[in-house]
């Protein structure tokens, strides 16, 4: 994690993920709202986590049935990358 509003966008996204870390495809401006920042940066955070495999492309069919210019990027956490150190259960 970089800063701080990335960290806030991550939790935006998890939030709409399935238990798996799959099927996470808000719009920006939903993401950017959950996060109390710009959609720019929503944009430029997006791109940095996926550069560094924190988040990766998932199916895009799922949201075939949207116009073409409402259909928003459908995303997966790549959870796989998780630390044993990234547990947050307690001690």
């Amino acid at each position: 994690m970089t800063d701080a509003q990335e960290h806030m966008v991550l939790l935006a996204m998890a939030y709409h993920a399935d238990p798996r870390g799959d099927n996470v495809f808000p719009h920006q401006s939903t993401i950017a709202t959950m996060a109390r920042c710009s959609v720019r940066t929503v944009g430029r955070r997006l791109a940095a986590m996926e550069a560094r495999g924190v988040i990766v492309r998932g199916d895009q069919r799922l949201v075939e049935h949207l116009g073409r210019g409402h259909r928003p990027v459908v995303w997966r956490l790549a959870l796989e990358r998780r630390r044993p150190s990234d547990n947050l259960s307690p001690p």
